[in-house]
């Protein structure tokens, strides 16, 4: 067999040589960009919470991010969810309707606010990027710990932190600190665990390229600054500017650049945080419905609020919409402002539009070389459709008469015996 492909290939022209090869490049190529962009879809797992949820894809993520108009707070998430509860029941899709027990939540979320904050530990203080969080946070983005755990929604003490490495090491030498206590204005709070921060290009260039904490939404609002609710711009995390301080001498207060975290300071006004992140997980049992039932139920002007099905952003559909809509990609034109993680998702939506374009062109390339091959080879022909048309004919005939010699031959050999 290889020796009639070997036989075969050397009769070829050059230019049909080359052609062969070409396909057979451009559809390994068009294969490996498929590859590439499931595999680094399934990396970003803040993305995939949808699949985490209900493999069967069943389930979808939505995130909607609002602006500083939207004024949107803690306070108005139970009304939320009770609207999307709500409009599910319209909608007929229950517990019962999907099979599920009645213990078994419809939807879970999350919701947060950026930041920044100081912390201390024995006279040391840092200053970094803050994620205020609330409700089940970690569900949706979980983290590479390298030490303890998450603090969990259900927590009746709000004084439960997750330090990133950088921050671990300055404060303590050491990433292995669960349960050690430090310092927010003054207030004690306990670590919960470390983590280790996304270092990659993209997450960098997307926010996240410095230090950054996660506390409980009530802990920013309290002892944090930035955020949407001060006239200055807030800075998001993964904040550069951070500093240590000596501890102060004599018991002294130690002077930095800065207003400083004291043991004993007395923590300021809670300020108006609101929030500009809030994310769901629910049944999606038609592709669209969960982002319909959330837009429907938010009772916000939609010019002021994204709303993102994080579960299709990057199937073949939507990047088809991206390259569609191209040159309006970088406008901007409602007041918003992203997420690092989000930030870093819109980023490698662009890759993946870009990757998804060439995708279609190689395989556009390959179609278009196989029909040259096909209509050369078709002119050059040896052959007609009547002489196959007689060679099959001759074939069955052929196939018969055997059939029939056999059977004549069968019935000889009975009468001999």
């Amino acid at each position: 067999m290889l020796r009639k492909i070997a036989a075969g290939w050397s009769r070829l022209r050059p230019w049909k040589k080359r052609a062969l090869a070409a396909i057979l490049i451009l559809m390994v190529l068009s294969r490996g960009l498929a590859l590439a962009r499931r595999i680094q879809g399934n990396r970003l797992v803040d993305q995939n919470e949808g699949k985490r949820w209900a493999a069967d894809g069943s389930a979808a993520q939505i995130s909607c991010f609002f602006s500083e108009d939207a004024g949107l707070t803690q306070d108005s998430i139970p009304e939320l969810e009770y609207n999307l509860l709500h409009g599910l029941e319209a909608a007929s899709v229950t517990s019962a309707s999907l099979g599920l027990p009645e213990a078994v939540p419809l939807l879970e979320d999350c919701w947060s606010a950026s930041g920044k904050i100081e912390i201390s530990h024995n006279g040391t203080t840092v200053s970094c990027g803050a994620v205020g969080t609330g409700g089940a946070y970690f569900l949706f983005h979980p983290l590479r710990l390298l030490a303890g755990d998450y603090y969990r929604p259900g927590e009746i003490m709000k004084d439960r932190v997750m330090l990133d490495e950088e921050t671990a090491w300055a404060l303590f030498g050491s990433s292995d600190i669960e349960g050690q206590i430090i310092e927010i204005g003054g207030v004690p709070h306990y670590v919960a665990g470390v983590y280790q921060r996304d270092q990659d290009y993209v997450t960098r260039a997307a926010g996240l390229d410095g230090r950054c904490v996660y506390v409980s939404l009530e802990t920013l609002q309290t002892y944090g600054s930035g955020g949407f609710r001060s006239e200055e711009s807030a800075d998001l995390p993964g904040e550069k500017d951070s500093q240590e301080q000596q501890p102060a001498a004599d018991g002294e207060m130690a002077e930095t650049g800065g207003s400083s975290v004291l043991e004993g300071s007395s923590a300021k006004e809670p300020e108006g945080l609101l929030i500009d992140c809030y994310e769901v997980v629910m049944p999606d049992p038609v592709s669209g419905f969960a982002e319909k039932i959330v837009s429907s139920q938010l009772g916000t002007d939609s010019s002021l609020v994204t709303v993102v099905d994080n579960s299709r952003r990057f199937s073949g559909e939507h990047l088809q919409q991206i390259l569609a809509g191209w040159i309006r990609r970088g406008m901007q034109t409602v007041p918003m402002r992203y997420p690092f993680w989000e930030n870093r998702a819109r980023a490698w939506e662009n890759i993946f539009s870009l990757m998804y374009f060439l995708e279609n062109v190689t395989r556009v390339l390959a179609g278009f070389l196989t029909i040259l091959l096909t209509v050369s080879w078709y002119r050059h022909r040896k052959w007609t459709a009547a002489a196959i048309a007689r060679e099959i004919m001759d074939r069955n005939y052929d196939r018969q008469a055997r059939r029939a010699l056999e059977k004549k031959q069968e019935i000889q050999e009975k009468k001999t015996i």
